[in-house]
């Protein structure tokens, strides 16, 4: 199975770009350092000390303004010493003086992803892992690629979600009631994939939560009431999947400021794909977000999936308003919906093509409007990408893969 960007491996250390980095051997970042009173804070040893006297959680943070629009990582390493075994304590970020976010964990190998906001918002509540340690240091990981936030734990994805907009500029730490951790580094990296001038790519459509008319997952927004995973999630910012690239006398396909681009000189359809294995026989949505930028406006561009050889299924639009849905069975096409018109088409911009499998039904959708549904039929093998029109030129956001689970 190839990498997708929630792999912790996908950035390496000569692809990140330095911006803070804290190994605790002194205090040049002028972190507020007292050794008295109910909050104890020292730099000791090539760590951070922070120590609560009290039965109440104690917070020390500094001042670091990330540039949002890049993408970043925040990471630091953090170990229980002694206190509460089930107190949360945590690496904070886009912290104000009254609101944070808050990544979490306790010595009992459990935590959470939250925000403070007047009160607590859990995005996961507290949930057990043996990934964490519990008398070791733990890493704590918050990576954004995109619109999305990645948090891993010594390098293993536990979440996945769509980035908020910080609340501040603070970074910094918790320590729980009568407890006691140090933390061993801070490190802050921008990460590749934005343009020179460090503006993220446009928001199109997709995120709009909500939906279609209908009920269950004949609607859209219903699967926000779901469980989602990220099987894969390629915003196109590297080429980590392996997609094709380069120039003959037939194609041009480049990755280029966060979107795959994909241009034909032929006479003849062309397609470009990746193997990506996922099991069909879960409940799973595939999603793109593409632009037709120039071609006959009467055929069709789009997704293709379960590939094997001349045989694959195939979602297209077209720059005249229209969809198709069919497989290709050994060069032989099978209908499953004929070239219909559909007003969800953006004939001229970014359309968002969504595939939703759930219990034996697929379901297909333009733009968050159910366009058809049908059985499920499984395909043929684990190829998925893009299928490109004659003398056509496609560009392409994003490619996710998720499993739903109720």
């Amino acid at each position: 199975m190839v990498k997708s960007q929630s792999s912790y491996s996908d950035y390496g250390s000569s692809s990140k770009e330095v911006f803070v980095n804290d190994q605790f051997s002194n205090n040049d970042n002028d972190w507020y350092i007292e050794e008295t009173g109910d909050f104890i804070r020292r730099i000791e040893g090539g760590h951070l000390y922070l120590e609560s006297t009290i039965d109440r959680a104690k917070l020390l943070s500094n001042e670091y303004t990330i540039d949002e629009s890049r993408n970043y990582q925040i990471e630091a390493s953090l170990k229980f010493i002694t206190g509460k075994v089930n107190t949360g304590h945590a690496l904070l970020f886009g912290k104000s003086p009254d609101n944070d976010f808050g990544f979490y964990f306790t010595g009992q190998q459990s935590y959470k992803i939250s925000k403070y906001e007047g009160g607590y918002v859990d995005y996961i509540d507290f949930t057990t892992n043996t990934i964490l340690s519990t008398n070791g240091y733990n890493k704590l990981t918050l990576r954004k690629v995109g619109n999305q936030w990645y948090f891993f734990i010594n390098e293993q994805l536990v979440h996945t979600m769509e980035s908020q907009t910080f609340f501040g500029n603070r970074i910094g730490f918790q320590v729980g009631g009568k407890s006691i951790i140090h933390v061993d580094y801070l490190t802050i990296h921008y990460l590749p994939g934005t343009s020179v001038s460090g503006t993220a790519k446009p928001k199109i459509p997709g995120s709009t939560k909500t939906g279609s008319t209908g009920s269950g997952a004949a609607s859209y927004g219903w699967i926000y009431d779901k469980n989602v995973s990220e099987v894969m999630y390629d915003e196109f910012y590297s080429n980590t999947n392996g997609w094709g690239t380069g120039v003959t006398t037939d194609v041009e396909r480049k990755i280029e400021s966060g979107y795959y681009f994909f241009q034909t000189f032929m006479e003849s359809f062309y397609s470009t794909t990746i193997v990506y294995e996922f099991e069909k026989s879960r409940n799973f949505q595939l999603e793109t977000i593409l632009k037709i930028n120039s071609g006959s406006v009467s055929q069709e561009n789009g997704l293709i999936w379960s590939m094997e050889n001349k045989s694959s299924c195939r979602f297209g639009i077209t720059r005249n308003g229209e969809y198709t849905i069919y497989n290709m069975s050994e060069g032989s096409v099978e209908d499953i919906k004929d070239f219909t018109a559909s007003s969800a088409i953006k004939k001229s911009d970014f359309n968002l093509l969504t595939i939703r499998k759930y219990d034996g039904i697929y379901y297909f959708f333009i733009n968050e409007q159910l366009v058809h549904q049908c059985n499920y039929y499984p395909g043929y093998g684990d190829r998925i990408g893009f299928l490109v029109g004659k003398k056509s030129s496609l560009q392409i956001d994003n490619l996710k893969i998720s499993y739903i689970t109720d």
